[in-house]
């Protein structure tokens, strides 16, 4: 990472940072890939969604979220099953997955837990739809295979815990930490919670 100072510089294997101003330069860093990638996992789910609805009679709508000069790999009408999906949709809908896992736990070991972030609320919802986009590929067919479940839960259960630091009772925080809850519950039937209440 040539762009930032030497102080600053991470490789993708690190861990997260510990100091505020790391864990904002990864967050930024991973939300840029998860913006990148997130299409290629969004292609993936509507096919498959698309599978269990209906049996293909209609093919899937092409279309690109990227600027109109731009050429990317996109699953076209012809794919009938995964194995006609072209490769490289699902390379990069794995790093999309790995960008929203490093996205979501980007503040997770600042050892000052008092965040200071630009809007709370901002990085709140960030990382409560990068979750929601998580939980989805996990019960995906293909995607499933690139998420490691006790990841998954530890992102679930950490994201809980900032959301019930940071949202007062009747906010829309509140009842989006509920559905976070519920999902969670949904995904590991009535997941034990020591400590988190």
């Amino acid at each position: 990472m040539q762009f930032v100072p030497p102080e600053f510089t991470f490789k993708h294997s690190d861990p997260p940072a510990q100091d505020i101003l790391s864990a904002r330069l990864r967050a930024k860093y991973w939300g840029a890939q998860v913006i990148t990638h997130r299409p290629f996992i969004r292609q993936i789910l509507e096919f498959n969604h698309k599978a269990t609805l209906e049996s293909f009679e209609s093919p899937l709508p092409t279309y690109s979220e990227f600027r109109s000069d731009v050429t990317v790999p996109a699953i076209g009408a012809d794919p009938r099953t995964p194995g006609d999906m072209p490769q490289q949709v699902i390379e990069y809908a794995v790093m999309g997955i790995r960008a929203l896992i490093e996205s979501i736990r980007a503040f997770h070991d600042v050892e000052d837990k008092r965040f200071i972030i630009t809007n709370v609320f901002r990085t709140a919802y960030a990382q409560w739809g990068n979750l929601l986009t998580l939980a989805a590929a996990f019960k995906d067919p293909i995607l499933n295979a690139y998420i490691d479940e006790n990841t998954l839960k530890e992102l679930f259960s950490r994201t809980i815990v900032f959301f019930k630091l940071i949202a007062q009772p009747t906010s829309a925080l509140a009842i989006d930490m509920r559905i976070l809850e519920g999902l969670e519950r949904e995904l590991w039937c009535d997941i034990a919670e020591p400590g988190r209440r």
